[in-house]
């Protein structure tokens, strides 16, 4: 049995099994632009394409660069957001070890634990510092 080929413009007629080795390669077939991850929507011919990629270069550019501009936002972002999970393992640590000391009321162990996190991690300095100082104020 003989059919038609179901790409616009294709006249191609064969059997049902030379149709499958022809819409592989057949010159009709719409095929998404190479920037359709970037927001271009057309689909063309193989043979049109060329030519849309000729003539929308500009368009392209410009889908490219809004994309990378909104991963740098996003990269941005997610570096601020989430800066807090890159400290270092001894950071880490003794923060768990402050939190187990307030759980438990163990002031020497806070007291440790907040004066290695002074030493270790400048950012939070004068939080630890003024810790250090109540709990030094308050265990006599």
């Amino acid at each position: 049995r003989k059919v038609k080929c179901s790409n616009e413009g294709c006249q191609r007629v064969c059997s049902q099994a030379e149709m499958e080795e022809h819409l592989k390669r057949c010159q009709y077939e719409l095929v998404p632009c190479r920037y359709q991850n970037y927001g271009c929507k057309v689909k063309l011919s193989s043979e049109n394409m060329e030519l849309h990629m000729k003539q929308d270069t500009d368009k392209h550019l410009e889908l490219v660069v809004t994309h990378v501009e909104s991963l740098s936002a996003r990269r941005r972002t997610r570096r601020r957001c989430c800066s807090w999970l890159r400290l270092q393992p001894m950071t880490l640590f003794m923060l768990a070890l402050l939190v187990i000391a307030l759980l438990s009321f163990n002031w020497t162990l806070l007291f440790i634990a907040a004066s290695v996190l002074n030493v270790y991690h400048k950012r939070l300095r004068l939080f630890f510092t003024l810790l250090i100082v109540w709990f030094a104020l308050k265990s006599f």
